[in-house]
C-alpha cells in the first residue's frame, strides 16, 4: 500500500510533466530529440542498475547476511559497489566520446542537426547514469531491510525537477530541452544524497573498498550476467522500436507517451507486488504452503488489476489522450496515433504483468538463466514482426 502511494504520487506528478511536456514540445522535432538524448543513461541504468540489482543483489544479500552475518554481508557489498562505480565510469566515459556514432545508428533517420542536437543533449544528461545506478544499489538495499517508501519516493524528486525546469524555460525564453537535460542530472545528484544519508542513518553501511573477486561476488556476477543480457534485451527491443520509428517524424513521441499511460498500472500495482514479493520469496526459504499462498494470491491482483485496466484502456484511449495531452503543440494528428499505440500496448499488458511476476519467482531462487532464455526468444520474435 505504501509503494503503490507512492507510486501513484510520483505517476500523477509524471503526468503533469508529461503535460506541460506536450503542450511545450508536442510529438515536434525537438520532443523526439530530447526523448531519444533521455533514453540513452536511462537505456544503461536499466541494464546496470534497477532489475539486474534487485533481482540478483537483494537475494544474495539476504541469504548471506542470514549465514555469515551483517558484517561480512556489508562487506560483500562494499567489494560490488567498488566494481559497480568503476564500471559506470568507464561506460560513461566510453558513451560521451562515442555519443554521435551511437545515436546516428539508433536515429537513422535523423537530419545531421538533429543528430548534433541529440547528441549534445545526450552527453550533458549521461552522468545521470552513474548517480541513478548507485541509487538502485542503495534502494536494493533498503528493500532487503524491508524499508520500501524512500526507494518508491525518489522518481517525485525527477519529475519535480523536470516541471520546474520546463516552467522555468517557459518564464525565461530558455531552451526547454536544454533546460530539461541539467534538471536529469541535478535530479539525479539529489536521489543520490537524500538514499545515502537515509541509509547511513537507518544504520544500513556502503564502503568503498578496493575490489575484490571473492567467492560471493563471482556468485553475484552469475546471476548478474543473464539478467544484465535479459534487461538487454528488453533495452534492444525499444531501440529496435525507435530505429523503425525515427524514419517517422514524432513516431518516437507518439511512443513515449503511449508507453506512459500503460505504466501507470504497472508502475503502481505491478511494480509494487513484485519488489515486495522478491523479498518476501528469497526469506521464505522452509514454509512452501505459505509461500504458494502469497504467489497464487500475487497473480489473482496481478490478472484483476491488468484485465480492468485493459477494458478502460480499451474502451477510453480516445478520450484518455484527448483529456491528457491534447494542446498546445500536441495536435489531432499526435492524438490518434498516441491512442492507437495505447490499444496495441494494452493487449499485452496482463502478459507483461504475469511476465514480471514469473520472473520473481525464478530471481528469488537465484534463478536468472530461464528469464534470459525466454526474454532472447522474445526478442527474435520482435525484431522479425518488425521487419515484417
Amino acid at each position: 500500500s505504501i509503494m503503490s502511494l507512492l507510486t501513484f504520487v510520483s505517476r500523477v506528478l509524471g503526468y503533469v510533466r508529461d503535460l506541460i511536456f506536450a503542450f511545450a514540445l508536442g510529438a515536434t522535432p525537438g520532443a523526439d530529440s530530447f526523448l531519444l538524448a533521455f533514453r540513452m543513461p536511462n537505456f544503461f541504468r536499466r541494464l546496470f542498475a534497477e532489475g539486474a540489482i534487485n533481482n540478483s543483489l537483494v537475494p544474495l544479500f539476504i541469504d548471506i547476511k542470514k549465514k555469515q552475518g551483517k558484517q561480512y554481508a556489508e562487506l560483500f557489498i562494499g567489494y560490488f559497489f567498488s566494481i559497480l562505480l568503476l564500471s559506470l565510469l568507464f561506460v560513461t566515459i566510453i558513451c560521451e566520446i562515442f555519443m554521435h556514432n551511437i545515436l546516428s545508428f539508433l536515429a537513422p533517420g535523423f537530419s545531421e542537426n538533429m543528430l548534433e542536437k541529440t547528441t549534445f543533449l545526450a552527453r550533458v544528461m549521461f552522468p545521470y547514469l552513474i548517480f541513478i545506478s548507485i541509487s538502485s544499489l542503495l534502494g536494493g538495499l533498503l528493500n532487503a531491510n524491508n524499508r520500501y517508501a524512500l526507494w518508491s519516493f525518489t522518481p517525485i524528486i525527477l519529475n519535480l525537477f523536470m516541471v520546474f525546469a520546463m516552467m522555468y524555460s517557459f518564464v525565461n525564453s530558455f531552451i526547454t530541452e536544454l533546460a530539461l537535460s541539467w534538471a536529469v542530472i541535478i535530479s539525479g545528484i539529489t536521489q543520490f544524497s537524500i538514499l545515502f544519508l537515509w541509509t547511513q542513518k537507518k544504520n544500513i553501511r556502503i564502503i568503498f573498498i578496493k575490489p575484490k573477486l571473492t567467492n560471493e561476488i563471482k556468485k553475484l556476477f552469475r546471476l548478474l550476467l543473464p539478467n544484465i543480457l535479459s534487461g538487454g534485451i528488453v533495452q534492444i527491443n525499444q531501440f529496435v522500436g525507435i530505429i523503425f520509428a525515427s524514419t517517422i517524424s514524432g513516431a518516437i513521441s507518439w511512443l513515449y507517451y503511449a508507453d506512459r499511460i500503460i505504466q501507470l498500472p504497472l508502475g503502481i500495482f505491478i511494480i509494487s507486488i513484485t519488489t515486495i514479493m522478491l523479498t518476501i520469496l528469497s526469506k521464505e526459504k522452509v514454509n512452501e504452503k505459505n509461500k504458494q499462498q502469497k504467489i497464487d494470491t500475487s497473480i489473482m491482483l496481478v490478472l484483476t488489476v491488468t484485465f480492468l485496466s485493459v477494458i478502460g484502456l480499451l474502451v477510453l484511449s480516445d478520450l484518455i489522450v484527448d483529456v491528457l495531452f491534447k494542446r498546445g503543440k500536441f495536435g489531432y494528428g499526435d492524438a490518434k496515433a498516441t491512442s492507437d499505440a495505447i490499444v496495441m500496448y494494452s493487449i499485452g499488458l496482463p502478459a507483461f504483468g504475469l511476465i514480471k511476476l514469473f520472473s520473481i519467482i525464478f530471481f528469488s531462487r537465484q534463478n536468472t538463466t530461464i528469464p534470459f532464455y525466454i526474454s532472447f526468444l522474445s526478442m527474435i520474435l520482435n525484431i522479425f514482426l518488425l521487419f515484417l
